[in-house]
């Protein structure tokens, strides 16, 4: 078994083992959301809040299995999950997250509001509501915004 990806700290090293993450020049780390679905035990969290509605760890993962089927709420899910994974992920190792960053996540939570995604309820957006977003998102997901600070002390894993 080999060790990639991201140690975590403050208490205990711990290595997030599986696919590698995407580097930010800076020593950030970014998973996309076929990561997180794949591996539910290197979440960071067990809660996350979409829009209004707070979703557990099983429906998230439920909700990142669901194939999009022309659902823009799907698919803003899907990258929203993996957005805000991998700003907790980071802020637990003392990164600082971009405000552009930060400003994308609310404007997806402010366009999901109260609509309860698949297969959890029965939400819909149409996609070229959500697509700037959706795409926003992935760019931040596959490392494309640079975060500030933080980091391993001794250089990682």
């Amino acid at each position: 078994m080999r060790i990639v990806g991201l140690c975590l700290v403050p208490v205990i090293l711990i290595c997030l083992v599986g696919a590698p993450p995407v580097w930010a020049q800076n020593g950030c780390a970014f998973f996309t959301q076929g990561y997180w679905k794949n591996h539910p035990d290197a979440w960071p969290l067990d809660t996350l809040t979409l829009g209004t509605v707070t979703y557990s760890k099983d429906q998230l993962l439920s909700i990142l299995r669901r194939p999009v089927r022309g659902n823009g709420l799907v698919a803003l899910a899907h990258q929203l999950i993996a957005a805000k994974l991998n700003v907790a992920l980071n802020e637990q190792t003392g990164f600082t997250i971009p405000d552009s960053v930060q400003d994308l996540i609310r404007s997806a939570d402010n366009l999901i509001g109260q609509l309860i995604v698949p297969p959890v309820g029965k939400g819909w957006l149409h996609p070229s509501v959500t697509s700037e977003l959706v795409m926003a998102l992935d760019e931040f997901n596959e490392g494309a915004y640079p975060c500030e600070g933080g980091g391993v002390p001794g250089g990682g894993c």
